[in-house]
Formats: structure tokens, C-alpha cells, sequence
């Protein structure tokens, strides 16, 4: 029998609670990981989801530090 893997909470929703389909597309992300260099042959089903989701979280947080940057930005020019 499988035991659950390091990531198997990140792969059924984890941290968003979202389990439906990926924002980044998985096929690019294995393509671009198959291309980052020679000794690269095969890569795991697992590491394009988990790759994908903390890119997703990268994302939200740049957005977020960025939109509470803005909106300092934006009541210090409406005073």
C-alpha cells in the first residue's frame, strides 16, 4: 500500500482548499523543467503539480505586498 508523500496535502487543495484545475499549465511546466538542461530525462507526476503550486503562492504574495504598497501610494496622493 502508497502512504501519502510530503506533498500530498499541496496535491489534494492544500493551502487554498482549491482542487480543481491548475492556473499554470502543467504540460509547460514539465516542458520547460525537461529543457533546463541535459542530464534531465524524466521527471516525476508530482513535481510540474507541486512546481506549479508554489508558483501559484509566489504569485499572490507579490500581489498582495504590491497592492498594499499601491494603496499607501494611493492615500498618500489623495490627502
Amino acid at each position: 500500500m502508497r502512504q501519502a508523500g510530503t506533498y500530498s496535502g499541496i496535491l489534494s487543495g492544500g493551502l487554498s482548499g482549491k482542487t480543481g484545475p491548475h492556473s499554470l499549465p502543467l504540460a509547460r511546466i514539465k516542458k520547460i523543467m525537461k529543457k533546463s538542461g541535459d542530464d534531465v530525462k524524466m521527471i516525476s507526476g508530482e513535481a510540474p503539480i507541486v512546481f506549479s503550486k508554489a508558483c501559484e503562492l509566489f504569485i499572490e504574495d507579490l500581489t498582495q505586498s504590491h497592492s498594499m504598497d499601491n494603496s499607501v501610494e494611493i492615500e498618500t496622493t489623495c490627502k
